[in-house]
């Protein structure tokens, strides 16, 4: 499409789907996740405010057990302020 590699093509095609239970990883399940994650802590915004749960079977798959899950969320959170307070950014 347009001159896109595969990849990329693939990867906006099915980053909103839910990934599968087995098999290794993929590259699309790595966008998922971040960008369920930016919509989640409301990071950015493209436009698109329908409420986004939590995927447990998109965290696992990458190593995220539900163990570390919050502290995982909580970790990007304050990585994202200390870049807006460096940046001097306002909310």
């Amino acid at each position: 499409m347009w001159g896109f590699p595969e990849l990329l093509v693939d990867v906006i095609e099915k980053h909103h789907q839910e990934p599968p239970v087995a098999g290794p990883v993929e590259t699309v399940e790595v966008v998922a996740l971040a960008n369920t994650v930016a919509r989640i802590l409301q990071v950015g915004s493209s436009g698109d405010t329908r409420k986004v749960e939590r995927q447990p079977n998109t965290l696992a798959r990458v190593g995220i057990t539900a163990d570390a899950e919050d502290r995982f969320f909580d970790e990007i959170l304050s990585t994202v302020d200390e870049a807006r307070e460096m940046l001097n950014l306002l909310d």
